[in-house]
């Protein structure tokens, strides 16, 4: 069967299927090719996500808590969350993280602006052996948007 029969009896198929059905086709294909590829949350069964109440509370049992702010330093100057104990860019936390001051077998807070940047650090120290990289999910966007207290400048 050549490409261009196939592509008309495919179309045709299609055109029978109710919207509905096109729209689960797609979502399925989508799905498949997503997984199939590596995109979404590669290792994110393996990260540890907290809501920013989830970190508050770590934060007022233990103040010292491994919070690291994975934004750039334009954004870390601007607003940030108490009790940051380090900024590191999200795209250089394998090459300047300090395994002294952050252990591999303790767990390590990752915050950004709305936790992409910080899942992203996450996935770098699981590559790099931490044992408990912790993202914090929705970023100081969410702990603005909860109403806690920021640093501003």
């Amino acid at each position: 069967m050549d490409h261009h029969r196939f592509s008309n009896q495919l179309t045709a198929s299609l055109g029978k299927l109710p919207t509905r059905g096109i729209l689960v086709l797609t979502v399925m294909i989508l799905t498949f090719l997503g997984s199939f590829f590596g995109c979404g949350n590669q290792d994110g069964s393996r990260i540890k996500q907290v809501t920013v109440t989830q970190l508050r509370a770590e934060l007022e049992r233990d103040s010292t808590l491994a919070l690291i702010d994975v934004r750039t330093p334009e954004e870390y100057n601007q607003i940030r969350v108490p009790h940051i104990k380090a900024r590191i860019d999200y795209a250089a936390i394998a090459a300047r993280i300090d395994t002294t001051q952050f252990p591999k077998d303790r767990p390590v807070y990752l915050i950004c602006r709305t936790g992409r940047r910080s899942l992203i650090a996450a996935k770098e120290l699981l590559d790099l052996g931490y044992q408990s990289p912790i993202n914090v999910a929705g970023g100081t966007v969410a702990w603005d948007q909860a109403g806690y207290p920021l640093i501003k400048r």
